[in-house]
This record gives C-alpha cells, sequence and structure tokens, in this order.
C-alpha cells in the first residue's frame, strides 16, 4: 500500500475533486466566467447535489505555485 504524503495545504482544505468529477460538473469547460493571466474560471454544477460551483483551471503554460492557487 501507498501513503500519500500530504501538504500543509491540504489539511486546511481536505476536499477535494477529481478532475473528471470537476470536467463532468463544467461540461467541459464550457463556460467561462472569467479569464486571468494564468487561470480562466468556469460555471458547474455538481452531480447529486445541483450545488452551483466556480471551478478555476490553471493553464498548463502557468508557473503559479500551488500556495499561490491555493490562496486565491
Amino acid at each position: 500500500m501507498t501513503s500519500k504524503k500530504i501538504e500543509g495545504w491540504e489539511i486546511d482544505y481536505p476536499h477535494r475533486f477529481s478532475y473528471r468529477e470537476l470536467y463532468r460538473a463544467t461540461k467541459g469547460f464550457m463556460d467561462e466566467l472569467g479569464k486571468g493571466s494564468f487561470d480562466s474560471v468556469y460555471k458547474g454544477v455538481m452531480p447529486g447535489t445541483g450545488l452551483e460551483v466556480a471551478v478555476k483551471k490553471v493553464s498548463p503554460e502557468s508557473k503559479q505555485g500551488m500556495r499561490e492557487f491555493v490562496a486565491e
């Protein structure tokens, strides 16, 4: 069994979604709400709950670190 290392920021933000869950919730990242230099924000609806969410997707070219991403 492999144990996963937990990063410090994960303690404050324990719930994580898989890429597949976010892809489905945003219908393939279709409805863009806004765009920054390193990322885009998409509207989504979580399956099962119907809860509307905003999902930030970092650009593959981004040099932004995980701490900066979580801080936003």
